[in-house]
């Protein structure tokens, strides 16, 4: 480096340098400055990529006005492959004998390669090449400086647009009414963003409305400017884009509507209107009117863009909620409907396949109607064994639930007071026919007739006593089982004359006692068949068949009961009278969907027949 290189402490290219109002006037600065700082540089040239750009492309070039070396730009793109400074020999072109070399040096921007600038220099030695990188490595910083700037400068402008959204999206949510939260928010957006209206439009069941207005609220859609609104927010929407007018010059798209709200009712400013999407579907638009004062710049549309994408959707989500129940209703059958027959929502779709089957096949399968209900077994002959006169129990060697034959004894009385009562009738008796004999060896007749009638007497007593005597033993009447009746536990107890001591019933011929609910009495028919399963046999069913339909009522567990009688097709040693079980009375063939809900129909009917006037 030489002392007529020494051109960059210039105090124009370094004011120039610190000035810069834009890229391409920075980086034509910055590399001056290095091409002057390095020396014997030939050509030079910066290639960039901003943030928001994935393309590489020359943003400076040295010196000005003449074409990039293609050896330069395939030494760049070397460099933005290796991430890191580069030197290499270049082929001369002319036969001059000078030895020229490419240095490039990518520039960083955080993580991101951001560019890289490349020079090609002559007659440099391995040292001054090496200097020569190390300039472009500090001189880089200066261009890292300048980026972070931009970007510093581009995130402070992102906080502050975010800041303005969240501040008016806290507007809208302190009002629980959409007409006051739309009004709050919207005249707050007018005002920070300086407009001269700020308007809300959303589509009800196909059709587009104004239901927001700045600094109005209350409002007729019979007015020309609501009418204008609603046309240029259909506009938007049609077209599927943000709208504004006046639009840049070769823009394809109409505007006519918007042209029209800004002659007539507008004061001559920009007109902008976002169209409002949620899930990928516009549900309405908002309009922005712009004095001609107000300059809209790139950030004010993002600012307008960003407030319409979170603001909308809470004013929309409180104008649903402010419509009436029916309304609701109907929405939302439209939006269950429109899930199941529009695309997508697969699982529902299967679901309701699913629930249209099992409903066709509850409908046309019919299956047979029976009534349950609880049965008891029951002997068809029952006896009772009772006490034949006053006594007290001498034996019992029977019990509840003891087989018996036909003379077999069940109890005795005690017999003794009844043979001392016979010794003294047998004695009188005897007496009487002593006295009757003297009375007849005397010839007094009217002694003896008395005597006869007392004789008479005491025999009668005598044969009532005998009588009582056999009768001490009770015994069965027939071959039976015992099903109550247990005096094990009571002897020398004392009974009276009646008292039932035991309850027989006959080994075969048995019957059901069926409790029958009212509510299904009336399907119940003599000489139905039934099946007959019993607790303690569950895994048998015996078949029986409806004898008889008693008009005997049972109050049960809150409900009543019929009584019905019914007979077993077929005997089973195994059945025993009390047994309990359940009864299933076969009726008719019904549909399924009647047999399980007839009960809950019926009740249905009587409340509705309940309150109907």
């Amino acid at each position: 480096m030489t002392s007529s290189n020494l051109s960059y402490l210039d105090n124009f290219v370094w004011h120039q340098l610190a000035n810069a109002e834009g890229d391409s006037e920075f980086f034509s600065s910055w590399l001056r400055l290095q091409v002057d700082m390095v020396g014997n540089v030939s050509h030079g040239v910066i290639v960039y990529s901003p943030s928001d750009e994935e393309r590489f492309r020359p943003v400076a070039v040295w010196p000005q006005g003449q074409a990039i070396d293609a050896r330069l730009m395939k030494m760049a793109e070397q460099a933005l492959s290796r991430k890191q400074g580069l030197i290499q020999g270049l082929k001369q072109a002319d036969q001059s004998g000078s030895t020229q070399h490419a240095i490039a040096f990518p520039i960083m921007s955080g993580q991101r390669v951001a560019g890289v600038v490349a020079i090609s220099v002559q007659d440099m030695n391995d040292r001054q090449l090496q200097l020569s990188l190390r300039q472009l490595q500090w001189g880089s910083a200066w261009i890292e400086s300048y980026l972070l700037k931009e970007e510093s400068s581009s995130l402070q402008k992102l906080v502050e647009t975010s800041t303005d959204v969240l501040e008016l999206t806290a507007v809208a949510v302190d009002f629980t009414t959409f007409s006051a939260a739309s009004s709050a928010a919207l005249t707050e957006l007018a005002s920070r963003l300086k407009c001269d209206r700020v308007s809300l439009a959303l589509i009800n069941h196909h059709k587009l409305q104004v239901v927001g207005i700045s600094h109005t609220v209350n409002f007729s859609r019979r007015m020309n400017l609501v009418r204008a609104l609603e046309y240029a927010a259909e506009e938007a929407i049609d077209q599927e884009q943000v709208l504004i007018y006046p639009a840049p010059e070769d823009t394809p798209v109409v505007l006519r509507e918007h042209i029209s709200l800004c002659r007539l009712h507008g004061s001559g400013g920009t007109v902008l209107t976002v169209p409002l999407s949620m899930a990928g579907k516009i549900y309405g638009a908002i309009i922005f009117e712009f004095s001609p004062t107000v300059t809209v710049d790139e950030h004010l549309l993002d600012l307008c863009h960003a407030t319409g994408g979170l603001l909308g959707p809470i004013l929309r989500e409180k104008w649903l909620n402010d419509r009436g129940l029916p309304a609701k209703v109907v929405t939302s059958a439209k939006t269950q409907m429109g899930r199941f027959w529009g695309e997508g929502y697969l699982g529902r779709k299967l679901l309701l396949v699913s629930l249209l089957l099992v409903c066709a096949f509850f409908y046309f399968a019919t299956g047979t109607f029976r009534i349950s209900s609880t049965a008891v077994l029951e002997g068809q002959v029952q006896r009772v064994a009772a006490a034949p006169f006053d006594g007290f129990i001498a034996d019992a060697p029977v019990r509840a639930g003891d087989r018996v034959a036909e003379g077999e004894l069940l109890a005795r009385l005690d017999d003794r007071d009844l043979q001392l009562e016979k010794h003294a009738w047998l004695s009188r008796v005897r007496q009487y026919e002593r006295e009757l004999q003297r009375a007849m060896a005397e010839g007094d007749r009217a002694q003896v007739a008395v005597i006869k009638a007392q004789t008479e007497e005491a025999s009668a007593q005598l044969g009532l006593i005998n009588q009582k005597l056999d009768r001490t033993a009770i015994r069965a009447p027939f071959d039976a089982v015992v099903i109550s009746g247990d005096l094990s536990q009571s002897l020398g107890a004392s009974v009276r004359i009646g008292d039932p001591l035991f309850q027989l019933t006959p080994l075969e011929g048995y019957r059901l006692n069926i409790k029958v609910d009212e509510r299904d009495i009336a399907y119940v028919r003599e000489g139905e068949s039934a099946q007959l399963v019993l607790t303690s046999l569950p895994n048998v069913k015996f078949p029986v068949t409806v004898q008889r339909i008693t008009p005997v009522t049972m109050a049960e567990e809150g409900g009543n009961f019929f009584r019905v009688e019914a007979s077993l097709d077929e005997a089973n040693p195994l059945l025993r009278p009390g047994m309990e079980g359940l009864v299933k009375i076969q009726v008719e063939e019904r549909r399924l969907i009647w047999i399980w809900t007839r009960n809950l129909l019926a009740w249905m009917r009587l409340q509705i027949w309940k309150w109907m006037p």
